[in-house]
């Protein structure tokens, strides 16, 4: 079974000339447990036993960014803080890229690869 490499990053340009992040090339599924227990704020049963689940969206947003972003371009540190503070053009282009870098592959490109790549669902 194949472990996670967490120190191979993938760079990502901005919008802004000069301006990038480098992200974690893979998520293991720790960091996918993660990012999903982030989103659920809230679950319990209802009496008649039906799921009462409340989401949060702030962490909907920002969780994917937290567990992969490792460096930036940016004098500040990578932080929660600082991750909310991308302007809107740099957030959708590296939401785009690692939409892209996660996704999940087809078992022909899982064989002709380093490794799958885990996704997000």
């Amino acid at each position: 079974m194949p472990l996670i490499d967490r120190d191979r990053t993938v760079r990502i340009n901005l919008p802004a000339p000069g301006e990038w992040v480098e992200v974690r090339e893979q998520l293991s599924k720790g960091d996918q447990a993660r990012i999903q227990a982030a989103i659920v704020r809230n679950a319990a049963l209802r009496p008649d036993g039906t799921p009462d689940v409340a989401l949060d969206i702030e962490a909907a947003t920002f969780a994917t960014l937290e567990a992969a972003i490792v460096r930036w371009s940016f004098p500040e540190p990578v932080t929660p803080e600082n991750i909310r503070r991308l302007d809107p053009d740099s957030y959708d282009a590296v939401i785009a890229e690692l939409d892209r870098l996660y996704a999940r592959r087809s078992p022909e490109q899982t064989k002709n690869s380093f490794g799958a790549s885990p996704t997000l669902s």
